[in-house]
């Protein structure tokens, strides 16, 4: 039986419809590839065109310019929580914090979820009640945190919220504005809110002398850097003085006084960390290194099983004696010396050939790697450094370098 004649030229239509949609489908694949991808490897590439959680955003703008592209675009962005995750909020000097400011940054963190956040504040030195209220909302989640300034540190104690999952706490470098001084008490009280805390990382800070009643015990933390630059009293304590932090690994540490190096003594006797790097600045404040050696070389010996030391030193024939006795860090495969500030030929002449010494008896011990970093290099200084390290048979340095080569350093 033959279908209606009506009816027929009805569905013809309806068939021509059916193939130009699905035309226009092929047609917006070939444009938009991504617009058929499965939605996992869809997110993945959206993942990818974001800056990781070490990258500096320039803006807030990478993930909302994905949601303005189109509704597929928007929609695999939005369940993505992923690229929600790493957030740098600047904030201008003047900035007046309005609300829907403070309901834009909520809607993205809660899009991120349950996702591990990275969270950087910069800019202002100003400490924003509601910008810290973000921030303990999302004690849970957090992974990094960056602050601008001391003030921020605050958030911390406030009502004794804990950070469970955050593995790495950041200062900003010192700035005029940041008026207030880092204590041992505030960072004793931020390891106890930190239980999961691996790398505490803070910039040139003023040292106060408050302490605690008694050693902190944090058996996380396996990275600390608080370099110091300046201090309010002449009798500062060392940072770490009633601190006690078994897993510690890598360390950086300005020491300026003897008493500091004594605490500091104190610390790994009672820590036993298995340190693998330091980096610390045994810098006398009154420039008296000789009174200054027994608490040095108690140091080193103490760091028997360090293989990786970096030192700022300074040009006196001590440092190097020190330096020079291999029962001080006796298991040092690399050692970096640091010089800051003008350097002279004169300075040169000082201590060059001393710290040749001090290679060839390290080298002797097990000493592989050797850097020398040095500011300031007048053109007589190099030329005197080239001098004694070069190829010439006739150069002082000569013998010293083939020594050194022979028993494989570099």
């Amino acid at each position: 039986m033959s279908p209606n004649p009506s009816e027929s030229d009805e569905a013809a239509p309806l068939d021509q419809v059916e193939r130009d949609i699905a035309h226009q489908h092929q047609l917006k694949g070939l444009r938009d590839p991504v617009a058929h991808l499965p939605h996992e490897i869809s997110c993945e590439i959206f993942t990818h065109c974001i800056p990781g959680p070490h990258e500096r955003h320039a803006t807030l703008s990478e993930p909302l310019t994905l949601l303005g592209v189109c509704t597929h675009w928007s929609k695999t962005a939005l369940s993505a929580p992923q690229i929600w995750s790493n957030v740098e909020i600047r904030i201008p000097s003047k900035l007046v914090i309005t609300p829907e400011y403070i309901a834009f940054l909520d809607a993205w963190l809660a899009r991120a979820k349950t996702r591990p956040l990275y969270l950087s504040i910069r800019g202002s030195h100003s400490l924003y009640e509601e910008i810290t209220r973000i921030v303990v909302s999302h004690a849970t989640n957090l992974r990094e945190l960056v602050l601008p300034c001391i003030q921020y540190l605050f958030i911390f104690p406030l009502g004794n919220t804990t950070f469970p999952s955050l593995h790495r706490l950041r200062l900003q470098e010192y700035s005029s504005y940041d008026e207030g001084s880092l204590d041992i008490a505030v960072i004793s009280q931020i390891l106890r809110l930190t239980p999961q805390l691996r790398q505490m990382v803070f910039g040139e800070r003023y040292l106060s002398r408050r302490t605690v009643s008694s050693p902190t015990l944090h058996t996380s933390l396996t990275m600390v850097s608080i370099v110091n630059a300046e201090y309010s009293e002449p009798q500062v304590p060392c940072i770490l003085k009633d601190l006690t932090l078994p897993s510690l690994t890598h360390l950086e540490l300005t020491l300026w006084s003897k008493s500091q190096l004594d605490e500091f003594a104190e610390f790994l006797i009672r820590s036993a960390p298995p340190l693998r790097e330091v980096r610390f600045y045994p810098w006398p404040r009154d420039g008296n290194m000789t009174e200054y050696r027994p608490s040095f070389e108690h140091v080193l010996r103490l760091l028997g099983d360090l293989p990786s030391l970096h030192l700022l030193g300074p040009a006196e024939d001590v440092f190097y004696e020190i330096l020079a006795d291999s029962s001080n860090s006796s298991s040092l495969t690399s050692l970096t010396v640091q010089r800051y500030g003008r350097t002279t030929v004169a300075h040169l002449r000082h201590w060059f050939p001393a710290l040749m010494k001090v290679l060839v008896a390290r080298a002797a011990s097990g000493l592989r790697e050797f850097e020398l970093y040095m500011e300031q290099l007048e053109d007589e200084t190099v030329a005197y450094m080239e001098s004694f390290c070069g190829e010439n048979e006739n150069n002082e340095g000569r013998p010293v370098l083939q020594e050194l080569r022979a028993r494989g350093m570099r």
